[in-house]
């Protein structure tokens, strides 16, 4: 008896004392919630390279990671230019897989029909904003597994829009390329 009563006072204690956080949120709220993402971070960036070679990290998003045959992290800063390093990935392919690294630039410029006006382009990467500069973005073509073009002619006052959203291999990219749905 004694010790039932201990044990209901030490968690009756623990209850009123612990701290709880709740977001009431409802259905029936008619805000919805707001976060911003800050691109601008990069600080202590590590440098990385793919075979020996160094890349940009958004590299590594289009490649395909089943090749990949060793990852080595090393933390000692190093200077590459005249920008500095702290710490590098190096990631190297089995020998099989041979990436074949293009610019977005020039898979636009080469790879997808224009018409003769002249468009701004907005890419993605499996459904996410590429926010960099597309001369110097880095994709493995050979991991491409659908590129889908959407041209806006005009919506709310901006003209010649061109969406480009690149599908890597990724399982979930292929699950869903091969789902058939029966109507």
């Amino acid at each position: 008896m004694k010790n039932l009563l201990i044990l209901v006072t030490l968690g009756l204690s623990i209850n009123s004392f612990a701290q709880k956080k709740e977001l009431n949120l409802t259905v029936k709220d008619s805000i919805p919630l707001i976060s911003y993402k800050d691109t601008n971070t990069k600080e202590k960036a590590p440098a990385y390279f793919l075979n020996g070679k160094h890349i940009n990290e958004n590299v590594l998003k289009s490649i395909d990671l089943k090749k990949i045959a060793s990852l080595n992290v090393q933390k000692d800063s190093l200077v590459i230019g005249d920008k500095i390093y702290y710490g590098s990935i190096q990631v190297e392919t089995n020998d099989d897989y041979n990436p074949r690294l293009i610019t977005l630039n020039y898979l636009n410029e080469n790879h997808i029909k224009l018409p003769n006006e002249k468009h701004s382009v907005l890419f993605f990467l499996d459904e996410e904003i590429i926010d960099a500069d597309y001369n110097d973005y880095l994709i493995d073509i050979n991991n491409i597994l659908k590129i889908e073009v959407q041209y806006i002619d005009n919506i709310n006052g901006i003209k010649n829009i061109k969406i480009i959203n690149l599908l890597t291999k990724s399982d979930k990219n292929l699950r869903e390329h091969n789902k058939i749905i029966i109507r």
